[in-house]
């Protein structure tokens, strides 16, 4: 008898221990709150950076990405941060030559069959000339809505190229499609002429912006002298 009191009072002490000891920390107080507990890289200013920028003679685009730092190594985060970076510059030239081409009236939208080919095809050709630029990351302790801390990984990663080189690119993929079905053949070359106007632009229909007709293209002029002469 006394062994069984005995058993029954160890088995309560145990579970009223077992129930004052929570299986996780709450903390409702902080809920929404965030805590920067390790970074990596000397400048945090490309926490600001623009998906897609040309500086210095280089075409630099920047990606993001955040992921549980449970069984996740920062390198993986840069890694895939990269991975984004060169799909923001692919969707970054689609976006501007749709822009383009509404400015000059061929008709296209986001979503045509060449746009995506020519973002595509872009992506194919500046793959093997694409170097690593800066990175950083952080590793952030976050209270979730439920009040439970959790801790990831916020990765950023630049990749660039020089702007002679994704202009060639560009401008071969570009190529590739003139005269298929929305772009004309002549549309490369009024891209050619206007490369700056297509990088700066951001917004579609832009009032302020005029396409250049392509040098080829462009009507000779007549100085006063030949008219005298004619």
């Amino acid at each position: 008898m006394k062994s069984n009191i005995l058993l029954m009072l160890t088995i309560a002490g145990t579970l009223a221990a077992c129930s004052s000891t929570p299986t996780s920390v709450v903390d409702l107080k902080h809920i929404g709150e965030e805590e920067v507990i390790q970074t990596y890289g000397k400048d945090d200013s490309l926490k600001q950076a623009q998906p897609f920028l040309v500086e210095s003679g280089m075409v630099v685009s920047t990606g993001f990405v955040s992921m549980n730092s449970d069984g996740n190594r920062p390198e993986a985060a840069i890694k895939m941060a990269q991975i984004h970076a060169r799909a923001e510059l692919a969707k970054s030239i689609s976006v501007k030559i749709e822009n383009f081409a509404q400015l000059a009236d061929e008709g296209t939208s986001a979503e045509s069959v060449q746009l995506r080919s020519i973002a595509t095809e872009t992506a194919k050709l500046t793959a093997n000339e694409l170097r690593p630029g800066k990175v950083y990351y952080e590793k952030v302790r976050v209270v979730s809505d439920s009040g439970v801390p959790r801790s990831e990984i916020r990765a950023w990663a630049q990749v660039e190229i020089p702007e002679n080189s994704f202009r060639r690119h560009v401008m071969d993929a570009i190529r590739g499609q003139a005269g298929k079905t929305s772009f004309s053949k002549e549309f490369a070359a009024t891209v050619d002429s206007n490369w700056k106007k297509i990088l700066g632009s951001d917004q579609a229909k832009d009032a302020t912006a005029k396409v250049e007709a392509p040098a080829e293209h462009k009507p000779a002029s007549v100085t006063p002298q030949a008219t005298e002469e004619e």
